[in-house]
């Protein structure tokens, strides 16, 4: 089973079991991919990427090629929670601090003997 993870694809092999006794430890039964691989894919989409980029740049820097169709996949799996997080409600005052400073270099004058 080839797995898709932080350092690109990964080919696991889990041993044959009759009984179903074997638990996997590093990657549970019937995932085929490692949450950090999510997780990059959810940060790019929330940076403005779109699923062509977000592909695109997956190829370029780990070298995996990634189906359009995963991608949106990922990105449907949060879509409920950025509608609930677009649509929230507003708080009526969002108190700003501006600070302002001016660095000036004085000059340590020794007192002459």
């Amino acid at each position: 089973m080839a797995t898709t993870g932080d350092f690109g694809n990964l080919e696991v092999t889990t041993p044959r079991d009759r009984n179903s006794t074997f638990e996997p430890v590093i990657l549970p039964k019937g995932e085929t991919r490692f949450t950090g691989f999510d997780d990059k894919i959810i940060s790019m989409y929330a940076r403005g990427m779109a699923t062509r980029d977000i592909q695109g740049h997956l190829q370029e820097i780990y070298g995996i090629d990634v189906s359009p169709s995963l991608i949106s996949q990922v990105t449907d799996a949060i879509s409920e929670e950025v509608i609930l997080w677009q649509n929230r409600p507003l708080d009526e005052v969002y108190p700003i601090v501006y600070l302002d400073a001016i660095r000036i270099k004085v000059r340590h004058l020794t007192p002459l003997p």
